[in-house]
């Protein structure tokens, strides 16, 4: 199942709607956003205690108005939850 997804974090701004990334399937967002969790030096300002992403089932180009599926985020042993 194709995933949208979004980034939030403590030193990003918020994004807009289209500020969107996708990937093939909610394992590979979650690989992805654990490598970044874990300093990715393209992505320096992901922390993991305030980093998260949303994602929204299928290939969606602006979220705006949309209340995502899932929410990752990193939890207290180091793993993504869901």
């Amino acid at each position: 199942m194709k995933v949208t997804a979004q980034y939030f974090g403590a030193n990003l701004s918020s994004p807009e709607g289209t500020d969107v990334e996708h990937f093939e399937s909610i394992q590979s967002a979650r690989k992805a956003f654990l490598s970044r969790a874990d300093f990715d030096p393209q992505y320096p300002c992901q922390e993991e205690e305030s980093s998260e992403i949303l994602l929204w089932k299928g290939v969606l180009d602006d979220v705006t108005d949309y209340y995502p599926d899932y929410r990752l985020c990193i939890g207290s042993r180091g793993g993504a939850n869901i």
